[in-house]
């Protein structure tokens, strides 16, 4: 086999991914007055995130949305934020396997990757848009991909994302 067709059926194999877009779709804050002198102390805020996955249908531009919520306690929202991460991937036939119409098999580690990413991207903006000092020290937690991706196949069994 000629070098050529040697790294021709290596870049068959290869998979590229870029970020092609970082949004906010939306951010809040209520007044934490009511909780500022928890705060003051640190006092730590419950966190909960929602993901949603999205892909196109030729299997190269994929989304994912969190959406996460600070809130206290009393289960009184603080402040929240719902980002998007739009991804391109060349070679997803690598990855991805299209079942019917409307629904992908995807692999595991793909969607790690993309999760990864897109929390980071996130953390980010989070850090960016929060204005009020009570809230600077709160974070979003170190996260459990394992965690994260065993809800997501909960909703989505065998990684199958329906459009």
């Amino acid at each position: 086999m000629s070098k050529k067709k040697v790294k021709e059926n290596a870049d068959n194999l290869l998979i590229s991914i870029a970020i092609r877009d970082i949004k906010t779709i939306s951010f809040f804050e209520v007044d934490p007055a009511e909780y500022a002198e928890e705060l003051s102390k640190g006092v730590p805020l419950l966190v909960s995130m929602q993901a949603k996955f999205d892909i196109s249908e030729n299997k190269e531009i994929f989304s994912i949305n969190f959406n996460v919520k600070f809130s206290h306690e009393k289960k009184m929202d603080l402040f929240g934020i719902i980002t998007k991460t739009i991804f391109e991937i060349k070679n997803s036939d690598n990855v991805i396997e299209k079942i019917g119409n409307t629904k992908y098999r995807i692999k595991d580690d793909i969607i790690r990757t993309l999760f990864s990413i897109a929390i980071g991207n996130t953390r980010g903006m989070l850090v960016s848009v929060v204005k009020n000092d009570a809230y600077k020290n709160q974070y979003l937690p170190i996260l459990d991909l394992n965690i994260l991706i065993d809800s997501f196949k909960a909703a989505n069994k065998n990684f199958i994302v329906e459009k």
